[in-house]
């Protein structure tokens, strides 16, 4: 990111990181502790994203990553859902 984010901010980043992990994993390993770390690359672009509230552009990012990354299908219905997850969290938060 750049710079260190604290508080809310960071309140905020860490809460995607978990709803990438916990309810988008497009490629279903959330139930295990060994992969933890593989969409927290995506966290940044996410976080960004979303705090300009982007939330057709993060949905489309996140099936762009679901097809064109990893290989996917894609779930474009679960990327709205999950879009529409950190954008309540961000809401709800005061972002």
């Amino acid at each position: 990111m750049g710079k260190m984010l604290t508080g809310i901010f960071l309140q905020f980043y860490k809460a995607i990181d978990e709803i990438l992990w916990e309810d988008w994993d497009p490629i279903g390993i959330s139930d295990t502790t060994v992969a933890r770390d593989e969409y927290q690359g995506y966290v940044p672009r996410v976080y960004k994203l979303s705090l300009e509230n982007k939330a057709e552009e993060l949905t489309q990012y996140l099936l762009y990553v679901e097809q064109e990354r990893m290989g996917l299908k894609g779930n474009k219905e679960k990327c709205r859902k999950t879009v529409d997850l950190i954008m309540t969290t961000k809401n709800n938060l005061g972002l």
